[in-house]
């Protein structure tokens, strides 16, 4: 099901366990997504920036799949 694939996946990426992906967490997703090769981070900010809805700095569980689910 599309909703637990989702799940999973902000699981993954909340590395800290702390119910929010933040600027550090969106970091290590896109080296590991690139193979190591370390992303700037004000490209993470950036990016981190443009997801997040709320202007909080970090994308919740809610906001991760309003996201990613189709609209």
């Amino acid at each position: 099901e599309l909703e637990e694939e989702i799940r999973n996946l902000f699981y993954h990426i909340d590395r800290k366990k702390t119910g929010k992906v933040d600027a550090e967490d969106l970091g290590e997703l896109l080296r590991e997504l690139q193979g190591g090769e370390r992303i700037g981070e004000e490209g993470v900010n950036e990016l981190l920036g443009e997801m997040d809805l709320l202007g909080v700095g970090y994308l919740n569980y809610e906001d991760f799949v309003y996201l990613l689910l189709p609209k």
